[in-house]
């Protein structure tokens, strides 16, 4: 995931200019390990759009799944920094 979660964030720069982000996803996933869905629980400067990015990175991944044939619940908390080139 970390491949595609900077995919999303160099395309959300390419639209709004180098920033620094803090947020955390909560993605619901079920008794077979599939995420059912992906909200945004904090946020600091997080367009829309770039959400959404990370949120369809989330779920088009595979998870183990749960213990107990139930479903769970994870927090993913998610940090960009903002630095400059090398």
């Amino acid at each position: 995931m970390r491949d595609a979660f900077r995919a999303c964030y160099e395309a959300a720069m390419k639209q709004q200019g180098a920033f620094g982000v803090s947020l955390s996803l909560v993605a619901k996933i079920d008794a077979r390990g599939a995420v059912v869905d992906v909200v945004e629980v904090t946020s600091s400067q997080a367009s829309p759009e770039f959400v959404a990015c990370l949120s369809d990175v989330i779920r088009a991944g595979a998870f183990s799944p749960p213990q107990g044939d139930a479903a769970a619940t994870v927090t993913i908390p998610i940090t960009f920094v903002n630095q400059p080139p090398p």
